[in-house]
């Protein structure tokens, strides 16, 4: 093996790429002190950053999903996995991220609107990020107040995008089997045409089940 040629040598042909380097992390250091300095100017004149940093409120965390969505979540993540390694499961997914609508007029507006804070339990999407389904866990806290309005309001504009509504009933997600064959059931259309391509088909056979839901509002208003 031939030796290596001494550090001297070596120096001038490395001075470039050693000058690039320390011009990069100058660069990198300058555009973090302007950010946090940006922020700071924030600290004593904005209303919502003093409202977050009032000494009187206390900040702690919360967990993404309870104990059975969690389960739900295990359950699809395993379910994607064999359908479709690409297939990625994420939780409490905004609407407003992952919807638009098509127009930019006063009611493409008011409909994303109704949407933007909404958000799916957990949400199936492909190797692209592109949504296919979404997974609702029925709980014990899903039916309360104006649930059906909530619930027509979601399904409809996911139908209408082209993501399919999968809903898993509570007692499923203490029955490993039962909600892997329902997640199996309703997912792996998806998979056999093609990814978007079966959105279609199954939301074909989901629709009946909007229509229940939005009789139910009627009913609720009536």
């Amino acid at each position: 093996m031939d030796s290596l040629p001494p550090l001297g040598e070596l120096l001038p042909s490395l001075a470039p790429v050693l000058a690039f380097a320390g011009a990069a992390l100058v660069l990198l250091l300058l555009f973090d002190a302007l950010v946090r300095g940006a922020r700071r100017r924030w600290w004593g004149t904005s209303p919502a950053v003093a409202a977050v940093g009032d000494p009187a409120v206390t900040w702690r965390r919360r967990r993404v999903l309870n104990a059975s969505e969690a389960l739900v979540l295990a359950a699809a993540e395993a379910v994607a996995a064999r359908l479709d390694p690409a297939w990625r499961v994420w939780p409490q997914v905004a609407l407003g991220e992952v919807l638009e609508t098509a127009g930019r007029t006063e009611a493409d507006r008011l409909g994303w609107l109704r949407i933007n804070a909404k958000r799916c339990d957990l949400l199936l999407v492909d190797g692209g990020g592109l949504p296919l389904a979404a997974i609702e866990y029925q709980g014990g806290g899903h039916f309360r107040g104006d649930w059906a309005e909530r619930d027509a309001t979601k399904c409809l504009a996911l139908e209408r995008a082209g993501v399919i509504v999968v809903e898993v009933a509570a007692p499923l997600a203490r029955r490993p089997e039962a909600l892997r064959r329902r997640l199996v059931d309703a997912l792996a259309p998806l998979a056999a045409d093609g990814s978007r391509a079966g959105a279609e088909a199954v939301r074909q056979g989901s629709s009946e089940r909007s229509g229940r839901v939005r009789r139910g509002v009627r009913s609720a208003r009536g």
